[in-house]
C-alpha cells in the first residue's frame, strides 16, 4: 500500500509540474510549443498575442517567438506520451545504442594495453637513451678537455718568444736604473765631502761617468699588437661546430608526412641531423633510409643529402597497401622513424552507416558540407537533424531540428545555415538555434555562400527558381532570378553561382546567366537529372546524377568517373570534397555515405 501510495504521489508531481500551462496555471488544453520549447496552451497564447500587440514574448524565457500566416495555430502541437510509452522508446533508444557503447568498450581495452605497451617501451628506451646520453656526454667532455690542454699549451708555446724579450728588456733597466741610484749617492757622498784635494782628484772621472749614465737610452717601445693574444677560444667551440657528428635524440623527422597517398602519387619525407645542443650539423655519417612494402619486401631509398644538414627521401605509391619508411643515422633510427603511410587506390574506400534513427543511422539524406574543423555536416532529413561526422566517418555529434532540412552551408565563423520547407535557420558552432530568417519565399531547397561577401543564398522553388540573399545576420537584401530551374546551388572559389538543372548551369553572384557546362545525356561524360555539386580547391566540380559520380573541370571538360557500376550508389544527393581530395558521397536510397579517394 505504501509503493501505491509512492507512484500515486509521484504521478500527481508529474502532472503538477509538467502538465500544467504556466498561464492560466491548469491541465493543458490544446498545448502549443514555442520555438523556445516551452509550452502554453493555444487559447492563451492566442490571448496573450492580443494583449501584447501581435509581437508574441515567451512569459517563462523571454524569447522573441516568430509566427508564420498561420499564426498560433500553426505552431507544433505539444504531444504527450504515457509513462510506459515513455519507458519503452528510452529502452529502445538504450538498446541502439548499447552495441555503439560495447564497440567503444572493447576499443578502449585494446587502447589501454597499446597504451600500457607503449609506457613499458618508452620506459625502456628512455634507460637505453639516458646511457647514451651519459656516453656522449662522457666523450664530449673528454674531448673538450683535451682540447683545452692542446690549445693552451699552444697559447703558451707562441708567446713565449714574447715573454722572454720583456723579461731581458726588464734585466737591461733594473741594471741601468742600479747604476743610476749609485751615481745618485756617490754624489750625495761627493757634496759632503770636507777633502778638496780628493774631490778634484776624482772629477774627470765622476762627471765621465755621469754623462754616460744620461746618454742612456731607457724609453721602451711597446706596440700594442704585442700585448694582444690572439684569441683561441673557437678552437673550442669548433668542438660543437657544424662539423659535430650527430646526436640521435635530435634528428628528426620534419613537417607533417601525409598518412595516406593515392596510387600513382610520391610522397617526398624530409628529416634533419642535429648535434647534441640541437644544432644543424652536416657531420652526419651513414644516413640511410629503408622501405618495408606492404608484402614484407624491404629495400634500401635513396637518401638526397642538401648539403646543409637536411635531408629527404620520396616514396612512391606504385603499391596499395601500407608502407614503412625507417630513416637511421650511423645505424641507429631517428625520432619520428619509422614512418607509416597507406597508399589507396582510385576508388570506394570506406562506407558510412545504414537506415535508422540512431548514431551513423540515417533516414533520406539530402545533403552535406564542410565545416571550418573540417568535418562532415550531414542533412538527415526524415530524422530532422544534422549529424556531424569526422572526415574519418566517425560519429560527433548531432543537432536536432524542429523541421525537415534540406541543406546546410557553413559560415566563416561555423555557424550552420539549415533550409527545408519555408525554414531557413541559423545554427551557431555551440550548436544553439540562434534565429529563424524571414524567409518570404518559401519552398527553400538550398543554399551557399558567397567566398567574396559571406552573403547567404537561399534557393526558393515557389516562385520559380529564385534565389534570396541574405546577411550573414539574416537581412533580405534582394532576390536573384535563375534562368533555369534546380534545387541546388553552390559557389565555386572564384565566386561563380552553379545549378544543377537540366544539366550544370553557371550565373554571376547577381544572377547574369554565363553558359551551360556539360553535356546531356545517359552515357558516361554526360548528365542526366544531375542532383548535387561539389568543388576542390582547383575548381574540378564534381557532380551526381542517376547512380554516378563525375569530375569535369570548371568549363565543363570531362576529367574523370569517380565511382565504379558495382560501387552500388542508388541516386546520390549530396557530396562533398575534403581539402586532400576525399570525396564524400550520400547514397540517397542505401541511406549511407560512401567515400571515395
Amino acid at each position: 500500500m505504501a509503493d501505491g501510495a509512492n507512484v500515486a504521489q509521484t504521478l500527481d508531481e508529474i502532472q503538477e509540474d509538467h502538465l500544467t500551462c504556466g498561464i492560466c496555471l491548469e491541465r493543458y488544453k490544446k498545448p502549443k510549443v514555442l520555438s523556445c520549447m516551452h509550452t502554453f496552451c493555444e487559447h492563451c497564447l492566442v490571448s496573450l498575442l492580443e494583449k501584447s500587440a501581435g509581437k508574441l514574448k515567451c512569459p517563462n524565457c523571454s524569447a522573441i517567438c516568430l509566427l508564420e500566416q498561420e499564426g498560433i495555430r500553426g505552431l507544433k502541437e505539444h504531444v504527450h506520451k504515457t509513462v510506459s510509452r515513455a519507458v519503452v522508446e528510452y529502452q529502445s533508444h538504450l538498446r541502439d545504442l548499447l552495441p555503439h557503447l560495447n564497440e567503444k568498450k572493447a576499443v578502449l581495452s585494446n587502447s589501454i594495453c597499446r597504451v600500457t605497451d607503449a609506457q613499458e617501451r618508452v620506459a625502456g628506451n628512455m634507460k637505453e637513451e639516458i646511457e647514451i646520453v651519459k656516453h656522449a656526454t662522457k666523450e664530449m667532455v673528454s674531448t673538450i678537455r683535451n682540447k683545452k690542454t692542446s690549445v693552451i699549451a699552444n697559447i703558451e708555446m707562441t708567446r713565449g718568444e714574447s715573454m722572454k724579450q720583456f723579461e731581458a728588456q726588464m734585466d737591461k733597466l733594473s741594471n741601468q736604473r742600479e747604476k743610476v741610484i749609485e751615481m745618485c749617492s756617490h754624489i750625495q757622498n761627493v757634496l759632503g765631502c770636507k777633502d778638496n784635494t780628493k774631490q778634484l782628484r776624482l772629477k774627470q772621472s765622476t762627471l765621465e761617468r755621469i754623462e754616460t749614465l744620461l746618454t742612456l737610452d731607457v724609453e721602451v717601445d711597446i706596440q700594442e699588437e704585442s700585448l694582444q693574444v690572439k684569441s683561441q677560444a673557437d678552437l673550442i667551440t669548433a668542438v660543437l661546430t657544424l662539423t659535430a657528428p650527430a646526436c640521435i635524440s635530435q634528428c628528426t623527422i620534419g613537417g607533417n608526412v601525409a598518412k595516406w597517398l593515392l596510387r600513382g602519387c610520391s610522397l617526398d619525407i624530409p628529416f634533419s641531423t642535429k648535434d647534441c645542443i640541437g644544432n644543424i650539423t652536416t657531420g652526419a655519417k651513414n644516413v640511410n633510409a629503408v622501405l618495408t612494402k606492404p608484402n614484407g619486401i624491404k629495400e634500401e631509398m635513396q637518401v638526397t643529402d642538401n648539403m646543409d644538414g637536411t635531408f629527404s627521401v620520396t616514396l612512391h605509391g606504385n603499391m596499395t597497401g601500407t608502407h614503412k619508411v625507417s630513416v637511421t643515422v650511423g645505424g641507429k633510427q631517428i625520432q619520428g622513424s619509422p614512418i607509416t603511410t597507406t597508399v589507396l587506390g582510385r576508388g570506394l574506400v570506406k562506407t558510412v552507416g545504414k537506415y535508422g534513427c540512431g548514431i551513423l543511422q540515417f533516414n533520406n539524406i539530402q545533403s552535406m558540407a564542410i565545416n571550418n574543423d573540417d568535418d562532415i555536416v550531414v542533412v538527415d532529413t526524415n530524422n530532422k537533424r544534422l549529424q556531424i561526422i569526422t572526415n574519418e566517418g566517425k560519429f560527433k555529434g548531432i543537432i536536432p531540428l524542429e523541421f525537415c532540412p534540406l541543406d546546410v552551408a557553413v559560415l566563416n565563423d561555423n555557424t550552420y545555415v539549415v533550409v527545408g520547407g519555408d525554414k531557413i535557420a541559423s545554427i551557431s558552432s555551440d550548436r544553439q538555434i540562434i534565429q529563424y530568417f524571414n524567409s518570404e519565399g518559401g519552398n527553400l531547397k538550398s543554399a551557399t555562400i558567397s567566398p567574396v561577401n559571406g552573403h547567404i543564398y537561399a534557393l526558393s522553388k515557389k516562385w520559380n527558381s529564385c534565389v534570396g540573399v541574405y546577411t550573414p545576420e539574416g537581412k533580405l537584401i534582394k532576390w536573384v532570378k535563375l534562368k533555369f530551374a534546380g534545387d541546388c546551388i553552390r559557389f565555386n572559389s572564384d565566386n561563380l553561382l552553379y545549378n544543377n538543372y537540366p544539366n550544370v548551369n553557371v550565373y554571376q553572384a547577381d544572377g547574369t546567366f554565363l553558359y551551360n557546362v556539360c553535356k546531356e545525356g545517359k552515357l558516361d561524360q554526360e548528365l542526366h537529372n544531375p542532383s548535387s555539386l561539389a568543388f576542390d580547391k582547383q575548381n574540378n566540380m564534381y557532380v551526381t546524377s542517376d547512380h554516378k559520380v563525375q569530375k569535369f573541370n570548371q568549363v565543363g571538360t570531362f576529367l574523370e568517373r569517380i565511382d565504379n557500376v558495382e560501387d552500388g550508389l542508388n541516386q546520390p544527393r549530396g557530396i562533398v570534397v575534403t581539402a586532400d581530395l576525399r570525396i564524400f558521397v550520400a547514397d540517397g536510397k542505401n541511406n549511407c555515405i560512401k567515400i571515395f579517394v
